[in-house]
């Protein structure tokens, strides 16, 4: 599963459209400003949009945005769900520094697969919006 398909699951666009925000790295200082951005689908593709209305495709490695950890943790859970004692095991053999799985995320939505599946059906999705 690559990006663009995750992000065809209508609750994960709707969730990361909530979880997104600028990075909090070293050297990338965002400004207030840059704090408003967004998530939007045009054309059968999805994008950033920032506070100056720049569109940026979402791809792997976008260090100005902590998306591609998320998204991988969303593709993680879709291909794993059924098997949760994976992540356990998958995160033993690997190295630190090739960890890059968010996690309480993953277990969050582990938990909420184990309590309300339907909370992932396509018909059924969050639909809460923030600001």
């Amino acid at each position: 599963m690559d990006y663009k398909q995750a992000l065809s699951i209508p609750y994960i666009f709707n969730l990361i459209k909530i979880l997104i925000t600028p990075c909090q790295v070293p050297g990338c200082n965002p400004v207030p400003e840059c704090s408003k951005i967004t998530l939007i689908k045009l054309n059968n593709e999805f994008y950033i949009e920032d506070y100056k209305k720049n569109l940026f495709l979402i791809q792997k490695n976008m260090k100005q945005y902590n998306i591609t950890s998320t998204l991988d943790t969303f593709i993680y859970f879709e291909n794993n769900k059924m098997t949760p004692i994976n992540l356990y095991l998958d995160q033993l053999v690997r190295p630190p520094s090739q960890r890059t799985l968010n996690i309480e995320l993953l277990r969050f939505l582990y938990m909420q697969y184990a309590i309300d599946k339907s909370y992932f059906d396509d018909k059924k999705y969050l639909a809460i919006t923030y600001y």
